[in-house]
């Protein structure tokens, strides 16, 4: 028994049964094949991808991100101000 792992897009498929069809090769030369529709050991069941609960409304769901916008912007202001106000007391008393 060999275990093999492989991927696929699967989207359009939810909910359906796929068959995988084994073809054994040794260099070009085909030395197997096992392709039998009615296998159930070469029958995968494709499971419906899950709605997401949060967003059945069609907006996005809320990420927790509540950042304070406004509080970073007063202090970003406080700043340039006291950037200024630093600014012309140097000036002055680079004049005298």
């Amino acid at each position: 028994v060999v275990d093999m792992a492989f991927t696929f897009n699967s989207l359009a498929l939810g909910g359906q049964s796929v068959v995988v069809f084994e073809d054994l090769y040794q260099g070009e030369v085909l030395v197997a094949s096992h392709a039998d529709l009615n296998s159930a050991d070469q029958s995968v069941m494709i499971m419906e991808k899950k709605s997401n609960p949060s967003s059945g409304s069609g907006t996005a769901p809320r990420t927790g991100d509540v950042s304070a916008v406004p509080l970073y912007v007063l202090i970003l202001s406080a700043a340039a101000v006291a950037f200024l106000v630093l600014c012309r007391k140097r000036k002055k008393t680079e004049k005298r």
